[in-house]
């Protein structure tokens, strides 16, 4: 029986020297006969096998194909002395006499240097001193050792990215943080049933207003201006307000609902008789029609007072009645007069503007009026070096 070595070239295994004897496979599967753990190899690869003093080179229809001397072959008959490929690992495939085989020293510092077996040159020894049975195992053992290497160098790199992944959220918690803690922040008080405008802090123009519960207040912007918020107290309580823009919150409002706004109508009026409330009312509706034109504000306070203290009466007095007519009619003055007011500061010059906001307000003077609150945060907001020099 004809035996022969194949000397892998290249690869993990380069140097690595192998005994054929009768038939070997050649392949990745771990029973191979020459196990060659290389990616470009198929499981079960190739077989090579002694006919008498003849080696048969068969491919067994694998991925990346056999060549003998860089033609690619199926099957074919092998020289005493070729290169062989299996698909990326180059091999030298040598026929040998059991006493006279050459001797060739291992690569240097190749990655099979451990699988040689030393010979002083020149010495004749059997092919079983040459070639051990325990070589494949080496190769597991080193295989195992390189699979545990990798394993190790994965689990440091999970190590790392985890760690890299702690730090990152980290910031972002840090960031995030902070840029709650600079969130501008603002309360605002408002009766139940009440309405009341403020101007918006935030640090930018939003998108959304997202009220927490808004069973408790209603919230949105003014129809002219987007900056000012009408807020309307639904029933008492306290709910956060925040107003974000793409996800990111610019501004967080505490909206707090108080009692039913009081009426004018005190424990003394209930105590007088009705005749001493008309009477008072009708003193009242008197005054009121003598200041209408000069101060109508005054007037309608007048005519509300007088509208209080009849209101209660059955059946309604004509003081009542007429105080109603009255503060209609005034309320309709004072909003046409306000309009008018606001559109000239619209329309005017800049700074004309604030001469007929500050009308406004001297033309309403209650501070809890929306008009007057208007035109206050315009003032504020719009023209702020105005209101430090009418201050002086």
């Amino acid at each position: 029986m004809a035996t022969a070595t194949i000397q892998i070239l290249s690869g993990e295994s380069a140097g690595r020297m192998v005994l054929v004897e009768g038939r070997a496979t050649i392949g990745r599967d771990p029973g191979s006969t020459i196990r060659v753990n290389d990616r470009s190899i198929s499981r079960k690869h190739a077989i090579i096998e002694s006919r008498g003093d003849v080696f048969f080179l068969k491919d067994l229809n694998s991925n990346n194909g056999t060549r003998l001397n860089g033609e690619k072959v199926t099957e074919t008959k092998l020289p005493d002395d070729c290169r062989l490929h299996f698909g990326t690992i180059e091999v030298q495939f040598t026929v040998v006499v059991a006493n006279n085989l050459p001797v060739q020293s291992p690569p240097a510092g190749g990655a099979g240097e451990d699988d040689w077996q030393s010979l002083p040159h020149g010495q004749d020894v059997s092919l079983d001193d040459i070639f051990r049975p325990a070589s494949l195992d080496e190769v597991d053992e080193r295989e195992t050792a390189k699979k545990s290497d990798a394993r190790k160098k994965l689990l440091d790199l999970a190590y790392v990215l985890a760690m890299a992944a702690v730090v990152a959220i980290g910031i972002f918690l840090y960031i995030r943080i902070d840029l709650v803690s600079r969130t501008p922040k603002q309360e605002v008080i408002v009766a139940r049933g009440s309405e009341a405008l403020i101007p918006y802090y935030g640090s930018g123009e939003f998108s959304d207003i997202i009220v927490e519960d808004d069973s408790i207040v209603q919230v949105n912007e003014d129809e002219e201006y987007w900056w000012m918020l009408r807020v309307r107290g639904l029933k008492v309580g306290s709910t956060r307000v925040r107003f974000t823009s793409s996800g990111r919150t610019l501004g967080v409002l505490t909206a707090v609902v108080k009692g039913e706004p009081q009426g004018q109508e005190t424990a003394e009026y209930r105590q007088l008789p009705e005749s001493e409330r008309i009477r008072r009312a009708e003193v009242l509706l008197r005054r009121g029609d003598q200041i209408r034109t000069e101060s109508p504000w005054r007037a309608l306070k007048a005519y509300e007072e007088a509208h209080e203290l009849c209101r209660a009466i059955v059946p309604a007095p004509q003081a009542a009645m007429k105080a109603s007519a009255q503060m209609r009619a005034i309320q309709q003055q004072l909003d046409e007069e306000v309009e008018r007011l606001m559109e000239m500061a619209r329309k005017t010059k800049f700074t004309d503007a604030p001469i007929y906001l500050q009308k406004i307000l001297q033309l309403i003077p209650d501070t809890t009026d929306l008009r007057h609150r208007r035109a206050q945060i315009i003032l504020a907001r719009t023209y702020p070096e105005y209101l430090r020099r009418a201050a002086r």
